[in-house]
């Protein structure tokens, strides 16, 4: 007794006789059929040559060639992403001058204002830091963007 494993039988494959017996069926079938009348082989090498070859000029202008100079990708010196991490800390300092210039200044003015008891040191030590850090965040941008190692 054979054992079953589960697989599924593999199909024979069709002996010769079958294979004859198909066609001989396919051509009785096709016999009462009207078949279309095929071109005769002078009118279909027209067509086929009126289409590959047309006789008159072409409309369409040949396909110029075309030549790209990219520019080099600049080679970065250290490990990888050191360029983003030179760029970040650029960015980084250039914000705490700015915010750090801010808030000197308004502790400028504030001294300024309880050493003789005014109003108005506190709002002009605060424009006089926010313009110092303004400059002093442009020449830190201006100078580090210009000394790429």
């Amino acid at each position: 007794m054979a054992e079953d494993h589960g697989q599924p039988e593999k199909p024979q494959l069709p002996s010769d006789d079958d294979i004859q017996a198909r066609f001989e069926k396919i051509r009785e079938d096709l016999r009462g059929m009207e078949l279309p009348e095929l071109p005769e082989d002078a009118d279909l090498r027209a067509k086929i040559d009126h289409v590959t070859n047309p006789s008159g000029p072409s409309r369409m202008p040949d396909v110029p060639e075309l030549v790209v100079n990219r520019p080099k990708k600049a080679s970065t010196n250290g490990t990888p992403g050191s360029y983003n991490y030179r760029g970040l800390g650029i960015g980084m300092s250039a914000a705490y001058s700015l915010v750090g210039s801010m808030i000197v200044g308004f502790g400028i003015g504030w001294a300024y204002d309880k050493a003789t008891h005014s109003s108005y040191g506190q709002p002009i030590g605060a424009m006089l830091g926010a313009i110092f850090g303004i400059v002093a965040a442009m020449w830190l941008i201006n100078h580090e963007g210009g000394n790429k190692k």
